[in-house]
């Protein structure tokens, strides 16, 4: 069977007459499939054939500001896509090109739709096979891929008792509740181990599950 080909939408760079543009998101994207949607939660895209068509794509709807390029002779016509406006160009004025190449603008996008991340609040994990179905917060998605999808786990031990556990927080309730208020002294020895119920969370990482909302 031939292995998916993932692309990561985030390392796109484009480069335009000697004019360079970087993507302006702060997160990191959504892995994609080529014949498939565009991965942003509630975009209506169904269907990107390819590396190009995802680009143009995530440029028009995805970045907060977006380019246009003016036609240096019908001075009032822009287009978001600069193969457009070479094309209008050859088909109208069949000039030298570069002579028609008017200004280049950035504006804020209308059309913006904000990519955030893989998750959203109350969706279950996107880990392919993963049984959380439903994880109300970012803080308990990270403990949840703490707990999962790390193969190396930490063990908290108390410092008064054979109690451990792997969670920090319980540590703490577990002190208050049975050795006293104070949880400066909580901790004892901390062992790395691994984890034994890991799932492996291939080909996401926590910080494209959570986009912005780790921000």
């Amino acid at each position: 069977m031939a292995r998916m080909q993932y692309l990561h939408v985030c390392v796109f760079f484009f480069s335009f007459s000697g004019h360079s543009l970087d993507h302006r998101s702060t997160f990191s994207s959504a892995l994609w499939l080529p014949g498939t949607g565009c991965p942003v939660l509630g975009c209506g895209a169904k269907f990107c054939r390819n590396k190009s068509d995802l680009r143009s794509h995530w440029l028009e709807k995805h970045e907060e500001i977006t380019t246009y390029y003016h036609c240096a002779v019908c001075t009032s016509l822009s287009f978001k896509r600069k193969s457009n406006l070479m094309k209008h160009i050859r088909c109208k004025h069949r000039e030298n090109v570069t002579e028609c190449l008017g200004k280049v603008e950035f504006q804020s996008n209308p059309e913006f739709i904000d990519p955030g991340g893989l998750w959203q609040p109350g969706l279950g994990c996107p880990v392919p096979g993963c049984s959380a179905n439903v994880i109300r917060q970012a803080i308990h998605l990270k403990i949840h891929w703490t707990e999962k999808h790390e193969e190396i786990v930490a063990k908290y031990h108390c410092s008064a008792c054979l109690f451990y556990t792997k969670r920090k927080s319980n540590l703490f309730q577990h002190f208050r509740l049975k050795h006293g208020n104070d949880i400066s002294q909580a901790v004892g020895k901390v062992e790395y181990q691994h984890n034994r119920e890991f799932q492996d969370p291939y080909p996401y990482t926590l910080d494209e599950v959570l986009g912005r909302l780790q921000a």
